[in-house]
């Protein structure tokens, strides 16, 4: 049976996509530090025998045992209202939080997929924006967007240098995702570990 981490597990996001991984027939391991995610959205989970939840800030090391076929990063306060609040923890579960989720990735040859914003493009003067468009945020943008960039930088680094097998980075606030490095638009990958086309999906 497939293996799936599902970070930030008790948000909204993350406990839907617990509920739909579960239906489509995978073992789900729920982690979340409840900084805003609420256990509320994953009681009904845990009387399940393909469900585990694991109470951790991914800003710090992670380790889940046994094998893990994907890795979905969705733990991070959404909320301008909570970045704000909380911005320190919004810059270290985008940054060091993607890093260590990177580096389980690896060891485990999982694939990972990140959540990102529309943010890093601040008050975008261009529309739609590409993927080498850079605008000037607002202090209120910046507080989301910086650790959505050093998200994006990780991965970047990680497909460009082959250290990660396949990187997958999504916008959790607009419809259109970042594309990585060794992707075509269409969101077909060039895996370099295998040299052969996977598709990004799940």
């Amino acid at each position: 049976m497939k293996r799936v981490l599902i970070t930030g597990a008790a948000g909204f996001l993350g406990s839907h996509l617990c509920d739909r991984f579960i239906a489509e027939g995978y073992r789900v391991v729920g982690m979340d530090n409840l900084i805003t995610g609420n256990m509320d959205n994953i009681e009904h989970l845990f009387e399940l025998e393909q469900f585990e939840f694991y109470h951790h800030d991914v800003s710090k090391f992670v380790h889940v045992p046994g094998h893990l076929d994907y890795i979905l990063h969705f733990a991070s306060p959404a909320s301008p209202i909570d970045y704000l609040r909380i911005p320190i923890q919004t810059l270290k579960v985008g940054s060091l939080g993607t890093h260590n989720l990177l580096g389980l990735a690896k060891s485990k040859q999982a694939r990972i997929l990140v959540a990102s914003t529309s943010e890093v493009y601040g008050d975008p003067l261009v529309h739609p924006q590409k993927e080498d468009y850079w605008s000037a945020n607002s202090a209120e943008a910046s507080a989301n967007a910086a650790p959505s960039l050093a998200a994006r930088a990780w991965l970047l680094s990680g497909a460009n240098t082959g250290e990660v097998v396949s990187v997958v980075m999504v916008g959790r606030l607009c419809p259109r995702p970042a594309i990585p490095s060794g992707c075509d638009p269409a969101g077909t990958r060039v895996d370099r570990a295998r040299r052969r086309s996977t598709a990004p999906r799940l």
